[in-house]
């Protein structure tokens, strides 16, 4: 009697099935890989572009800060003084006089956040004109700052300004950050226009900006976002100004000038 071998019905060949291969498993991380880096680069640029617009809009509220401080003043009418030691106030005058002329915005005299949306300080500059007692400016004054589209200020955008402030953006060199530390100063010729010769000690140079001395020192730098490799190496500093005229229009409106 002969004996047949039943082949159980769940048996069958796996030799015809499909599968993938070590090349084809790498190729699809491969893709994996591109795809989601591309997303992210994505995410962080459009989060750049709403942190850019969020600064620029908080340019405005800085300035209208700013005249509101010198028009509910008592007493004469000044600009605040710089912030220098980290605790958003501003320092006070000495015989009249700021100690420093250029800081980091005084954000909680002002009624303001401390810190851009990246997470460092403003820095700002106040010409000694407008912010000393000793005499108060009037309608007469001239200040000195200045802001230009380089760092040899052949291009000049704004002349006769009083105050200045700087959002170091998203690559924060020149900037303090959390805790007040300084971060490292740039190499770009146009960003080091924003810290160069004042603010000692964040920076090693001793350039002067007083009232009527014009010179590179007194110089602020404002264009486009740049690459390293650009002109003036790289740049993405955002600058916000205060225009004397505009200053004396609210001030005159107000009737504390002239």
């Amino acid at each position: 009697m002969s004996l047949r071998t039943r082949r159980s019905p769940c048996t069958h060949s796996t030799s015809g099935q499909a599968g993938f291969t070590l090349a084809e498993l790498a190729t699809v991380m491969v893709i994996l890989g591109l795809l989601l880096g591309g997303l992210m680069m994505t995410l962080s640029t459009q989060l750049d572009v709403a942190r850019e617009s969020e600064t620029r809009k908080s340019f405005d509220t800085i300035r209208e800060a700013l005249i509101g401080y010198a028009i509910s003043r008592a007493g004469s009418v000044v600009l605040p003084c710089p912030d220098t030691n980290g605790d958003g106030l501003e320092e006070a005058r000495v015989a009249g006089v700021c100690p420093s002329q250029e800081g980091w915005l005084p954000a909680t005299t002002l009624g303001l956040s401390r810190s851009d949306p990246w997470g460092n300080r403003y820095r700002y500059r106040v010409d000694i004109t407008f912010s000393s007692t000793t005499p108060p400016f009037t309608l007469a004054s001239v200040a000195t700052p200045r802001v230009c589209q380089n760092n040899a200020c052949t291009q000049i955008l704004a002349s006769n300004v009083p105050a200045v402030w700087v959002s170091h953006g998203p690559n924060g060199l020149g900037a303090r950050g959390d805790g007040f530390v300084l971060h490292p100063q740039p190499t770009g010729v146009d960003e080091r226009g924003n810290t160069d010769g004042r603010n000692l000690p964040d920076t090693a140079d001793t350039g002067t900006c007083s009232g009527g001395t014009t010179n590179l020192s007194c110089s602020f730098v404002s264009h486009e976002k740049r690459e390293t490799a650009g002109t003036g190496g790289e740049f993405d500093d955002l600058v916000g100004w205060l225009p004397a005229p505009v200053l004396f229009n609210r001030l005159v409106a107000a009737g504390r000038l002239p």
